[in-house]
């Protein structure tokens, strides 16, 4: 038997830098760069390898013993705080993780159905075609391990599946866990050296359609460029396969319908709303009536420019 897991959660502060690169009478040429800040708050893993068992049978009764394999987790020593609590316990949680730089880039290619004029007034939502490349979350997140993390081999093979029941039955923490582990394997250790986790890093393809009337309709592909069956590596990776995502949007409300079919062979349907400054949307609600249920949760979002006083757009605004 074997498995392996990996889970990297941070707080991400972009710092972003968007440039014309291209203009022409009907379209343009746009790159953007993000810079990403990030505190690794919340990390871990877990492997699992060879573990092999031995049948034996007495009678009529069957029982099975360990006689190989290793474990091996980690997880990030913020979690070793005693938890009391309240801003400070937040504070203190997000003080004691480390600080790791990300990258993001792309461009992007506009076209326009009416000629554009320099210098002329111009409504952000009057493109034709919009055809997006880039390459999203360059990087890893860096993680202080527990002091209950550890590495275990060589398990002790006169203890069977009954015994391990019996010395975990009790555990009530991670560090009484990790006690019970040391006693039925010959081989253990602490893990004591950071570990990198890395980002979902991807490729990014971006078609967008106009169809008029405040209708559109988004096309994108997510292709990852690392993959998470290595055992010996650490990653992570976006799950997000193929999404279409039909809309009506202006420059103060939306309402958008994104059906997603991911890496795993699922296909969601959500539905989202924008109110103004407020986007509020979920993954997936397709369910159905005899298991209703929301996959992947939801996301909300407030956007406030509080220094965008103008009262005419330009060709090189952006939509809000």
């Amino acid at each position: 038997m074997g498995g392996f897991l990996n889970h990297s959660g941070f707080l991400e502060l972009n710092l972003n830098y968007a440039q014309e690169l291209l203009s022409t009478t009907y379209s343009r040429l746009t790159g953007g760069i993000t810079l990403q800040i990030d505190k690794a708050i919340s990390g871990g893993y877990a492997k699992v390898k060879n573990v092999t068992t031995q049948e034996v049978i007495n009678g009529i009764d069957t029982n099975y013993v360990f006689i190989d394999g290793i474990i091996e987790y980690a997880y990030s020593d913020n979690y070793d705080l005693n938890y009391t609590g309240g801003t400070e316990f937040a504070k203190a949680f997000i003080k004691n993780s480390k600080t790791s730089l990300g990258l993001s880039l792309g461009l992007e290619y506009t076209t326009y159905k009416d000629p554009i004029e320099p210098g002329a007034v111009y409504n952000p939502l009057n493109y034709n075609w919009k055809f997006g490349f880039s390459i999203m979350d360059i990087g890893a997140n860096k993680y202080k391990p527990s002091t209950s993390s550890g590495i275990f081999k060589d398990p002790m093979a006169q203890f069977d599946y009954r015994v391990f029941e019996n010395k975990f039955g009790n555990a009530t923490s991670l560090a009484e866990f990790k006690d019970s582990l040391k006693t039925i394997f010959n081989g253990y250790d602490s893990i004591y050296n950071n570990f990198s986790i890395s980002k979902p890093t991807r490729i990014i393809i971006n078609i967008d359609k106009n169809l008029g009337n405040y209708f559109a309709v988004n096309a994108q592909l997510n292709m990852n460029l690392t993959s998470t069956s290595n055992y010996t590596q650490l990653r992570t990776r976006e799950t997000n396969l193929i999404s279409i995502t039909p809309r009506w949007e202006n420059i103060a409300w939306g309402f958008y319908l994104p059906i997603q079919y991911n890496s795993q062979g699922q296909l969601w349907i959500g539905a989202a709303v924008k109110l103004g400054p407020l986007l509020l949307g979920f993954h997936d609600f397709s369910g159905g009536k005899t298991n209703k249920r929301v996959n992947g949760g939801g996301y909300l979002s407030l956007s406030i420019h509080p220094f965008n006083k103008k009262k005419i757009l330009t060709r090189l605004d952006c939509p809000n």
